[in-house]
């Protein structure tokens, strides 16, 4: 009978064994995964290593440079219509007597002529009776002086701001506020003394102070000259000087900013409320989005023309000599020929890259515009903007839509190129001011270059000018950006050779676990293998104690039979005796 404990133990020993055969084999299958993997990884990162660049410096620098030209670093900037101001008129720059258009300008020209009585009645009288009852119970302050006003003082009520100066003023005509409403409201009309209301009349905080100081000088400078003052000019003085260590300036100032600030704060809320603006800045976007779709396709098509010339061109000097006229102009001619086939085949392409450039003419329109309504900016400025914006909006659409499989610090590294090179080639605009007043010196250039371009408001030595310091900016930037490439590609072979480095150690790692796999293996199998040998020669052992046990047990038995036959051959042998 087989015992259970004896199964039990079998049992558990086949168990062992097949979880031991299964965990080795799940080893080799890891490995052998973890070496595919990294092999695959470093074939990756070799990919990854930068290549040669194809071209050199000079060329990039050639090329860039007269991409420039025909971008909106150079003639685009000549087509799209830039001033002063921008294109659309702001009370910020209307109130520097800057219009972008004849119309606002004419608005101020023609605006209707001040009248005092408009501005000193009705809510003007509503609201002096009011405060003449607040005098009356004692509770009223003099703005300008900061003392309380009696009863008996003689007082008048004063527009803070001048009606007159918000009647004037270029930003409230523009936006066409009403004046009256700007000017007789309870923030702007306060009492104050008699005489300070008269000398301040139309003036603002800062120029009445001014005045009151200057008046004082010239009559203490007259007094000093002369030994003493008429009796006329005695009087004055001491007026004068009565006013002056009444008023508070710092208060009288300071309420003047506040409520010119409202009232110029109320204005900008008519005028940016209003469609007058925006419509403006659609129809002027509209204009330039226009110009800039017919040039940028236009201007793509000739580049690639001149491209195409300069390359027969340099190949007619070349052969010079070995073609006939009539070669040079067939090869021309052929030229031509695929020029007007390569744009057919890609007229999608350019009819798309041009929508692209309308666009981005359109939007920096509107940048410009939202600038003028806090700063003025210059006409090269506003050039500068442009051709910056330009750059912002490619450096962002990469961003947004990169290529496919580009890493991320690769895209912002890209973006940060193109926004560099926009920023170095919109900088450079700036000095094509200086290069057209210098090609203006040149004998003999200054008619030529004074010559209006048609249908724009710029002159040749303005194309000139800004083609030259284009070009500049381009060769700068190529040059700029050929180093921040160099430094990128430097940096990123170092890290890549680390990891290289690295994943060698990861797939020396794996093969090694292989080796020790493998001969773990072959030390199994020759184990398995002298354990089968022994078994055999244990069998074999046994075999041969069966049979020398039989060869034993036969000799006996032989000897046993020979000494039975002896001994019957002896007892025959007596017998016979």
């Amino acid at each position: 009978m087989i015992d259970n404990k004896e199964l039990i133990n079998d049992y558990e020993l086949l168990e062992n064994d097949l979880k031991e055969i299964s965990q080795r084999e799940q080893l080799k299958i890891n490995i052998n995964q973890n070496l595919e993997e990294a092999l695959q990884e470093l074939k990756n990162i070799e990919t990854q290593l930068p290549k040669e660049q194809s071209k050199k410096l000079f060329e990039q620098c050639t090329q860039n440079a007269l991409d420039a030209i025909t971008s909106h670093f150079g003639l685009a900037a000549i087509v799209l219509d830039s001033q002063d101001g921008g294109n659309v008129s702001t009370t910020h720059n209307a109130r520097k007597d800057i219009y972008a258009n004849e119309n606002d300008k004419q608005q101020y020209e023609k605006r209707e002529k001040y009248c005092s009585k408009k501005y000193h009645n009705g809510e003007y009288n509503k609201i002096n009776n009011k405060l003449k009852k607040e005098i009356e119970e004692g509770r009223l302050y003099d703005y300008a002086t900061g003392k309380m006003i009696k009863p008996k003082d003689n007082t008048q009520l004063d527009h803070v701001v001048s009606a007159k100066e918000i009647h004037e003023d270029r930003a409230r005509i523009l936006a066409n506020a009403d004046g009256v409403s700007l000017a007789n409201t309870p923030q702007n009309l306060k009492k104050t003394d008699a005489k300070i209301n008269n000398f301040k009349r139309d003036n603002s905080a800062t120029k009445t102070l001014e005045k009151l100081e200057g008046q004082i000088q010239i009559l203490t400078e007259k007094e000093i000259k002369n030994g003493k003052l008429s009796l006329k000019d005695q009087k004055n003085i001491e007026r004068l000087l009565d006013m002056q260590c009444k008023i508070d300036g710092e208060k009288f100032i300071e309420e003047y900013n506040h409520q010119k600030k409202h009232i110029d704060s109320e204005i900008d809320k008519i005028y940016y409320t209003s469609l007058k603006p925006y419509k403006e800045a659609l129809i002027t976007g509209a204009k330039d989005s226009t110009k800039m779709i017919v040039y940028s396709a236009l201007g793509m098509i000739l580049r690639d023309f001149f491209k195409s010339l300069m390359i027969e061109i340099r190949k007619t000097f070349k052969e010079f000599g070995n073609e006939s006229f009539s070669d040079i102009f067939k090869r021309f001619k052929d030229r031509i020929h695929y020029i007007w086939d390569d744009i057919k085949k890609k007229w999608k392409n350019i009819f798309a890259s041009s929508l692209e450039a309308g666009i981005q003419a359109f939007l920096s329109n509107l940048v410009v515009f939202a600038i003028n309504t806090i700063f003025t900016t210059l006409k090269r400025i506003v050039q500068v903007i442009r051709a910056g914006f330009t750059s912002l909006y490619n450096a962002i659409k990469i961003i947004i839509n990169p290529p496919k499989d580009m890493p991320k610090e690769d895209i912002y590294f890209e973006a940060a190129k193109i926004f560099t090179a926009g920023i170095i080639a919109s900088l450079t605009m700036l000095g094509s001011e200086a290069i057209n007043k210098w090609l203006i010196t040149i004998p003999g250039l200054n008619v030529l270059l004074s010559l209006p371009i048609p249908f724009t408001s710029e002159t040749i030595g303005d194309a000139i000018s800004l083609s030259i310091s284009a070009a500049f900016g381009a060769i700068v930037s190529t040059i700029v950006i050929f180093y921040m490439d160099k430094w990128k590609n430097n940096s990123k072979i170092g890290n890549l050779r680390l990891q290289l480095v690295t994943q060698s150690g990861v797939i020396l790692n794996c093969k090694i676990a292989q080796t020790w796999l493998m001969l773990d293996d072959a030390y199994i199998f020759l184990t398995h293998a002298i354990n089968s040998i022994k078994e055999k020669n244990l069998i074999l052992q046994n075999n041969l104690t069966q049979e020398l046990n039989t060869y034993k047990k036969m000799d006996e038995e032989r000897k046993t039979k020979i000494s039975n036959l002896k001994k019957k051959i002896l007892d025959l042998k007596e017998l016979h005796d």
